[in-house]
């Protein structure tokens, strides 16, 4: 545990350091993770991987989605040092940052911390692997206010979301991928909401960030998603965003709660938006309620965009179709540019019907051959989106 030394009154006083004070100190590992997390934040990446190998470490940013090496110690440290040596003081010092107790080797944390000044926001999670325990920190700008008029949505599809959160009761869900952004498009939507009105309560494992107006509760162990979901429902709400759909209990009560006066909104792990009501189904949910309740089902996915100064005209016709080019130019990294565009695969209560049947409003594969037609992506976005 990193302390200093406070003087007051002739007296000395011991006060622990926080996390951006250690971030701060004079020693080398100090100096490279506090060089890796500001990289990290200029590049806007959303996690930083400290990873032990067999040689050392190494730590790498996931930028755009896709990781790419930021350090390896290896390559950048006298090789006559022991792998166990290099990697004990580096993860040694990460994890007196990091808040995570040093005599856990063999078990699996989890940490949260703030680096105030950088307006940066911390999620910490630790476990042992085959060559010592790897760090991960997921970034949140504490600063960023995400809003549905952010998502770069065509007008038809921001009506049709914009409608469905203007509903009293029903059900919403978001679906996607790991890392394909749903956190961000459900707290779009509770920023886009009457606040001061409604009462608004959420429900996450764990709480990613504070929206102003919304009463935030974290999963614990001792209060799950099914419990907390049964306790929300007891406190009046308007509305209510779960952080995840992942068990019958939690599944069952949002749509009994979406059916019975309450405009609930959760997430849920599938490849496409006509999935919900298998997933829905597989955890027992009636499902008479859920399709009378859903008023917006999507998937969603970020797909990086391509540099239009380097890239390849393809052969094919019928759009401006290109392929990446690899080598990059002066205006990119490796061919891409630093940002992703959304892909956002939806439908409406209208698009339901009578017998349960659902009419993609757009879908995932309308969406991309029509961005790789304009040259926004890379061509061989279209066969990995598509199959």
């Amino acid at each position: 545990m990193m302390r200093k030394v406070l003087k007051e009154n002739g007296l000395s006083l011991q006060v622990t350091l926080t996390s951006e004070e250690k971030l701060e100190s004079p020693g080398s590992y100090s100096r490279l993770i506090r060089s890796a997390v500001d990289e990290a934040i200029r590049l806007k990446a959303s996690d930083i991987h400290f990873e032990p190998t067999n040689k050392g470490f190494k730590i790498r940013l996931r930028v755009c989605g896709t990781l790419q090496v930021y350090y390896s110690s290896e390559k950048n440290i006298d090789l006559k040092i022991l792998p166990d040596v290099l990697r004990g003081a580096m993860f040694t010092t990460l994890k007196a940052i990091s808040n995570i107790p040093l005599g856990k080797q063999s078990e699996a944390q989890d940490s949260r911390i703030s680096f105030t000044k950088r307006g940066i926001d911390v999620r910490v999670n630790k476990i042992p692997t085959e060559f010592g325990e790897k760090i991960v920190y997921r970034l949140f700008n504490k600063n960023e206010s995400k809003k549905l008029t952010d998502a770069g949505f065509p007008i038809e599809t921001y009506n049709d979301v914009r409608s469905a959160i203007q509903k009293k009761s029903g059900l919403i869900i978001i679906t996607g991928e790991t890392g394909s952004g749903k956190t961000s498009t459900i707290y779009s939507l509770i920023e886009e909401m009457d606040r001061e009105r409604l009462n608004i309560s959420t429900l996450e494992n764990p709480v990613e960030r504070h929206v102003e107006g919304v009463t935030h509760t974290g999963v614990t162990q001792k209060l799950g998603f099914s419990d907390g979901l049964r306790a929300l429902l007891r406190q009046d709400p308007d509305v209510i965003l779960v952080g995840e759909i992942r068990d019958e209990t939690t599944a069952k009560l949002a749509v009994r709660a979406a059916s019975t006066g309450h405009l609930v909104i959760s997430t849920m792990h599938t490849n496409t938006a006509l999935n919900i009501p298998k997933v829905f189904e597989y955890y027992g949910a009636d499902q008479m309620q859920l399709m009378e309740s859903l008023v917006l089902g999507a998937n969603q996915r970020l797909i990086r965009k391509i540099c239009p100064e380097c890239s390849t005209s393809s052969d094919k016709k019928g759009g401006n179709f290109k392929t990446v080019n690899k080598s990059g130019c002066s205006k990119c990294s490796n061919g891409f540019l630093n940002e992703r565009v959304l892909l956002f695969e939806y439908f409406t209560r209208d698009e339901i019907n009578e017998k349960g049947g659902i009419l993609l409003k757009r879908s995932i594969k309308e969406l991309v051959i029509e961005l790789a037609k304009k040259g926004v992506i890379d061509e061989n976005e279209v066969h990995r989106h598509t199959h």
